[in-house]
């Protein structure tokens, strides 16, 4: 199996910023892949999220192009983010995901450190993007277990926290986003 990072961009209704070429750039800058071919099974948990993906773009993020994962850039990030709680945790290797959820006080220097990793950096140039009104990242590698609405800045250092766990251990859940409201995309959760 493999990790798969699955998201959905929203726009601000009157902006004309060109999320394709945002997520395109970001990509680039941080030597990962963005696809915009994704299964309309993989969108179903953010029907959940969002009433209507009508102006949504989505997009897998992947280490390359011969492949639709991110697991390479997941396992880079896994290794800097146990090197960096190495002092904390005596075994980085047996960390659970109830741990990572509620149990360890992770320093704010882990997060500024996990936002130079490249997959760090990608979702947090996205996360902190004006241009980007609501979006949602699904970080999976089977189906959902569950959807964490949050601020963008809450659900980037949820996701560099579990950054922490191998890919096969994590929740799979989507984290999602909204920094003003919308009339027309109302959470539905």
């Amino acid at each position: 199996m493999s990790l798969y990072i699955i998201g959905v961009l929203f726009r601000p209704r009157y902006e004309t910023v060109d999320l394709r070429a945002v997520l395109n750039d970001t990509g680039r800058l941080n030597n990962l892949i963005v696809h915009y071919e994704t299964d309309l099974e993989d969108l179903a948990i953010f029907r959940e999220i969002f009433d209507s993906l009508e102006d949504a773009v989505p997009f897998v993020l992947a280490d390359n192009l011969s492949c639709s994962d991110a697991t390479s850039a997941w396992l880079e990030a896994t290794n800097a983010a146990r090197e960096l709680i190495s002092g904390i945790v005596s075994d980085t290797t047996s960390i659970t995901p109830d741990e990572v959820l509620q149990g360890i006080s992770f320093p704010v220097s882990y997060y500024d450190s996990m936002k130079c990793t490249r997959l760090g950096k990608f979702l947090f140039e996205i996360m902190a993007n004006a241009g980007i009104e609501d979006g949602a990242i699904w970080i999976a590698d089977g189906s959902p277990d569950g959807i964490i609405q949050l601020s963008a800045e809450e659900c980037l250092n949820e996701i560099l926290k579990t950054m922490v766990l191998s890919w096969d251990c994590l929740p799979n859940l989507a984290y999602a986003w909204r920094r003003f409201g919308h009339p027309t995309r109302p959470r539905t959760i």
